[in-house]
């Protein structure tokens, strides 16, 4: 974009998003584990991040995300899970990667989350993002857990 061209635009066309780190560590690029149970906000989430230069890796329930995880696991620097789902749910995949790894960053998303259901995730060491989010909002989460995470 020219300089030009972006003094023509209109602030409000387009929000400010953080633009991700070029790598976790500078290990190449930075990849991340979505995963929900439906197809479409699968989609529609990792349209978003890889619109930000995330590589994302996507999975249907906790199950195929711990496989997943499971065959390289220095490969993803973060996770973001729907919290209901079937064959295995959002929490107890992710205290099943926290077993792994106590320094994973993990975001869990629900569209029913009750206090006591926040209460639990944070209690557990995870973030919590209701669905439905903003995009940038969503961007904005990943990228400060990202800088702020410990390496592994």
């Amino acid at each position: 974009m020219s300089f030009f061209t972006s003094l023509s635009r209109s602030p409000k066309a387009e929000p400010a998003v953080p633009a991700p780190p070029a790598s976790v560590g500078g290990s190449g690029p930075i990849t991340l584990l979505v995963v929900d149970d439906s197809a479409m906000i699968r989609k529609a989430v990792t349209q978003t991040l890889e619109a930000a230069h995330y590589v994302v890796v996507s999975a249907e329930n906790g199950r195929k995300a711990l496989d997943e995880w499971e065959r390289a696991p220095a490969r993803f620097s973060l996770v973001l899970s729907d919290v209901f789902m079937p064959v295995m749910d959002g929490l107890t995949l992710g205290r099943e990667l926290r077993r792994r790894s106590r320094t994973l960053p993990i975001v869990l998303m629900s569209s029913k989350i009750d206090e006591d259901g926040r209460w639990i995730a944070e209690e557990a060491g995870f973030r919590l993002i209701p669905k439905p989010f903003k995009d940038a909002h969503l961007l904005e989460l990943i990228a400060h857990l990202l800088q702020t995470a410990s390496p592994r």
